[in-house]
């Protein structure tokens, strides 16, 4: 899926370059809602019969991956007014909700509520892009060092969001995941390590003629 994700990144920037706001929005609606149902799906399978490995119900390939960095780009190029207070107010509506499916899950001998952490469930799905759409009305306040250094991580973003996944992976295989730990300790560690490893994977891809345009 990674390695699908990074052959059609030249056909996700032509998608971009090429659409307005309402095709990019349908696209973006409908890319999170086959991998909503998809994971949702999976992920109930999953935890019901406390399998270990997630198969996916749907051929939802590379997809899920595209959603948020869509959402992303439509946040920043047509902003939408959405107080902190709505936001902060509609994430905290979606955490009461994903806690009632993990007690709900629990209730029903579902010992692995993998629904809980994945960021393809609708309720995380509703908790994220609130924030998102919020967050990217509020410029950041730096000196002119720190900004030229955030827009060289920005111009990495689209190659961490896809590179991402395979460290993920690769840390779980090595027994670093979010819930291997304490989640206070495992979500921002597995977080912080994946990120790193996957903004120096991505330099070195863009360092490679080769390669430079697939990120």
């Amino acid at each position: 899926r990674q390695n699908t994700g990074l052959a059609v990144t030249p056909l996700l920037k032509t998608l971009i370059a090429n659409s307005d706001r309402t095709t990019l929005t349908i696209t973006t609606a409908g890319i999170f809602l086959i991998a909503s149902v998809d994971r949702t799906i999976a992920l109930a399978a999953m935890s019901a019969h406390h399998d270990k490995e997630v198969s996916h119900t749907l051929l939802v390939l590379w997809l899920p991956w595209t959603a948020y960095f869509l959402a992303g780009y439509i946040f920043v190029k047509w902003p939408l007014d959405i107080s902190t207070a709505a936001a902060t107010t509609c994430a905290a509506i979606s955490t009461l909700l994903v806690v009632l499916v993990v007690a709900y899950a629990h209730s029903h001998d579902w010992q692995d509520p993998y629904f809980a952490y994945d960021s393809f469930n609708p309720l995380g799905i509703c908790m994220s892009l609130p924030l998102f759409a919020c967050l990217s009305n509020h410029p950041v306040s730096c000196s002119p060092a720190t900004r030229r250094r955030l827009q060289s991580l920005a111009g990495l973003t689209l190659g961490i969001y896809l590179v991402h996944p395979l460290w993920l992976a690769v840390l779980q295989r090595i027994g670093l995941t979010g819930v291997s730990h304490h989640t206070f300790v495992g979500m921002p560690l597995t977080a912080a390590t994946a990120f790193a490893l996957s903004a120096v994977t991505t330099a070195a891809i863009r360092a490679t003629p080769i390669l430079r345009r697939v990120v």
